[in-house]
């Protein structure tokens, strides 16, 4: 791996099912990235991006292949030693946003932080504009603001990694971009981002990008 490689992502295979009615979702993926990297994976419904984002992520192991985090290499990890890898370095925003129904929406951005820092909160909620909502249960707010709660409640832990699957589609452009360039000041300060989506507008913040078609990566920028 060379020096200023941060993730990288070399053969890469991932089968699902078996010998006669299995397939690739991923297949011989090689790529790496530096820290601080806006990488944006496009591609159709079922092109293999919230596959690479979860081995990205060692939420799933590959079928052939390695995934480096700096110098660990995720497929070699155990599951507890995964588990505190996303724990201390890792954000995400999945498809299925993941609030926590029993938790306002304050409290969902802060878990489990116990040293609850309130002003980040604000200011998070502020720069979403969901500051309205923070003392609502999930249940009772729009699917578009469960994705701003969800975006905020990843970027709260000011991850090193930042996995995010689809975040903006739920949401109007406005907001979208609003939350695109939040993201992006992250990158700044290191964060390094994996974003899946079907929007090509958010290609104008990438430095990095992927296009993948049935699992094969067809395209780097």
């Amino acid at each position: 791996m060379s020096n200023d490689s941060f993730i990288k992502i070399e053969n890469l295979y991932k089968f699902y099912g078996d010998s006669k009615s299995g397939f690739f979702a991923l297949y011989d993926i090689s790529v790496e990235f530096k820290a601080g990297s806006f990488v944006v994976i496009l591609g159709e419904s079922g092109s293999g991006k919230s596959t690479l984002l979860k081995t990205i992520s060692g939420l799933i192991k590959p079928s052939k292949g390695n995934v480096f985090f700096r110098d660990k290499d995720l497929s070699q990890l155990t599951t507890a030693q995964l588990a505190e890898i996303r724990r201390n370095y890792y954000g995400f925003v999945f498809q299925d946003i993941g609030l926590l129904d029993h938790l306002m929406c304050f409290e969902n951005i802060q878990f489990p932080d116990l040293n609850f820092d309130i002003s980040l909160v604000r200011d998070l909620a502020s720069y979403f504009n969901i500051s309205h909502i923070m003392h609502k249960y999930p249940s009772k707010i729009s699917l578009g603001e469960k994705q701003r709660v969800s975006l905020a409640r990843a970027l709260y832990k000011q991850p090193e990694i930042l996995i995010a699957d689809e975040p903006t589609a739920n949401l109007d452009w406005k907001n979208a971009r609003i939350s695109i360039e939040l993201i992006k000041k992250y990158t700044q300060d290191g964060t390094t981002v994996f974003l899946a989506t079907h929007d090509e507008r958010i290609l104008d913040y990438a430095t990095d990008t992927i296009r993948l078609q049935k699992g094969n990566l067809i395209k780097t920028k």
